[in-house]
């Protein structure tokens, strides 16, 4: 007992003794950090921008990309990176989660969020598992630089850039072919640092690689062609990247390639951009040419065309039920399937897959008992509805939505005005996203993280709403930027019209935004760091 005593005290003078230095370290780094986001002099000056869908959908048109071109083109002197680290479908408690070794990635003198509104309708946000997770990496020193470790030492040995830190974004990984050519030793060392190079968005790098591989004596591995689709990707020339694009596939006759490139498009930019998804059409065509079982590429395809193209459900139903039939399940899947039954008004099909689908333990559960309460809903099955949506917020608490849709079933009126026909309704036109307490706890976390980091915050408001509730959730007397776009967004609408500026409307007054949009996003961001003094 009393060794055991001794080895108990040893361990806690240990631990008491690093958790010291990790804090001493923390404040001196701090001290050296304070102020250097005042200068945008030195090597590279990184901008991190976080978010959803709304950040990350457009390529080299998104708005984090056209920041990046607005900055370079007026402070030319200065090697400014914007790094887009929105994550489609997240809520603020991944994106809190993700930001701390975001910043241990790329050291951002400034980091831009504009976040928030997916908890209106997503995932819970308050599980014990959370909070355990969250109470350890705010309180120990330790926990905090085992977790970065770790996910840094895993990153690096599966080629995964943290700037998409999730499963949840498959097209970070580059194809893996499952025959592999045969090459020399020089081109393999070439190609790994080609995949390196796309990770860490070192595109100057990745130029680099594909010149020696094409100046290498001897054949030209047939990967070359995919590091060079992405490098004029990055140089916005999507036509001759396609090109390159197509070759590799071609070259590989592989069912995987052929998905992996489709699924590339089809993530990076969004199920709206109907240019790009004809391209990943086409990628997945190709893939089930090769392989007609090849299910992940059945349902996606069948998915962008129930979002898109409503003249062609039949054909969409035909690739998710061959899908279903073939026996890989997932929510998203069936999620399409009852939203195709929904359009073709065959709700008892509809309702017979999504009692199938809120049995899977899959995060995306959750939209699969939204498309449920609200087929009740708009059918009048009021206790059908209760029944549902009680369970559903006692799996996924902190919803805004579901408070909404208990408050409509609890007076038992008006239910016909949430839904009014096939097309599922999933915010009111005035959005208040900033109401649920968990997501205010959150963003003020991440406001912490950023400040104690050394970096600027710039909070950024989504289109049309107003800067108010950023201000009082942050407050007016510190030290975070605000980037209010209403008045331009507004101005706009009146005269170009809301398409122009939108190609949706998720968000009820705004949605996912165009090029036009969200070079408006770009510009309103780039005036105040420059009106601020940042580019002195």
């Amino acid at each position: 007992m009393k060794s055991l005593n001794q080895k108990i005290i040893i361990f806690a003078i240990c631990f008491i003794g690093i958790e010291a230095s990790l804090h001493f370290a923390s404040f001196v780094y701090k001290q050296a950090q304070q102020n250097h986001h005042e200068d945008l002099s030195g090597s590279e000056f990184v901008i991190l921008s976080i978010g959803e869908s709304t950040t990350e959908w457009g390529g080299e048109y998104s708005y984090p990309a056209q920041l990046e071109k607005i900055l370079r083109e007026r402070l030319p002197d200065k090697n400014i990176r914007v790094i887009n680290g929105g994550k489609t479908g997240s809520d603020t408690r991944k994106l809190l989660a993700d930001l701390p070794m975001l910043i241990e990635k790329y050291n951002p003198k400034i980091v831009t969020t504009m976040t928030g509104i997916n908890d209106y309708w997503s995932l819970g946000l308050s599980t014990d598992e959370f909070k355990l997770k969250e109470w350890l990496f705010e309180n120990f020193k330790i926990y905090r630089f085992l977790q970065i470790a770790l996910i840094n030492l895993i990153s690096e040995s599966e080629g995964i850039d943290l700037s998409k830190p999730t499963k949840d974004r498959p097209y970070v990984r580059v194809p893996q072919e499952s025959k592999p050519e045969s090459i020399n030793p020089e081109q393999t060392l070439l190609l790994d640092e080609g995949r390196k190079a796309i990770a860490e968005k070192n595109y100057s790098k990745l130029n680099e690689v594909i010149k020696s591989l094409e100046g290498n004596s001897g054949k030209i591995p047939r990967f070359t062609n995919y590091l060079k689709a992405r490098s004029y990707l990055q140089s916005e020339k999507q036509n001759e990247a396609l090109v390159s694009f197509k070759k590799y596939t071609e070259l590989s006759q592989s069912s995987d390639v052929s998905f992996s490139i489709g699924e590339f498009y089809y993530f990076r930019y969004g199920v709206f951009d109907q240019v790009n998804l004809e391209r990943a059409f086409y990628f997945f065509d190709e893939a089930l040419r090769l392989d007609p079982s090849n299910v992940k590429a059945l349902y996606l395809k069948g998915c962008g065309i129930v979002n898109t193209q409503a003249t062609k459900l039949d054909e969409a139903l035909s690739l998710l039920l061959k899908s279903w039939e073939i026996g890989e399940r997932h929510t998203d899947q069936i999620g399409c399937i009852a939203d195709v039954y929904l359009k073709k008004g065959d709700d008892i099909n509809a309702e017979k897959f999504l009692l199938e689908g809120i049995k899977f333990n899959q995060d995306t559960t959750f939209f699969i008992y939204n498309r449920l309460i609200q087929l009740y809903m708009r059918t009048g099955r009021i206790e059908d509805a209760k029944k549902y949506l009680q369970i559903a917020m006692s799996i996924y608490p902190n919803t805004l939505l579901h408070e909404q849709w208990r408050k409509e079933l609890d007076s038992h009126q008006n239910t016909d005005q949430i839904q009014t026909g096939p097309q599922l309704k999933t915010v009111p036109d005035q959005l208040n996203y900033l109401a649920n307490e968990v997501t205010q706890k959150n963003l003020r976390q991440m406001s912490d993280i950023i400040q104690r980091s050394g970096a600027l915050h710039v909070a950024v408001q989504y289109p049309t709403l107003s800067l108010e509730p950023l201000f009082n959730l942050f407050g007016k007397e510190n030290d975070v930027l605000y980037v209010d776009n209403s008045s331009d967004f507004d101005s706009m609408i009146k005269d170009k019209g809301f398409d122009f500026l939108f190609i949706d409307r998720f968000g009820g007054t705004f949605g996912h935004t165009t090029p036009e949009g969200s070079k408006i996003i770009a510009e309103n961001i780039a005036k105040i760091l420059l009106e601020s003094g940042l580019a002195k």
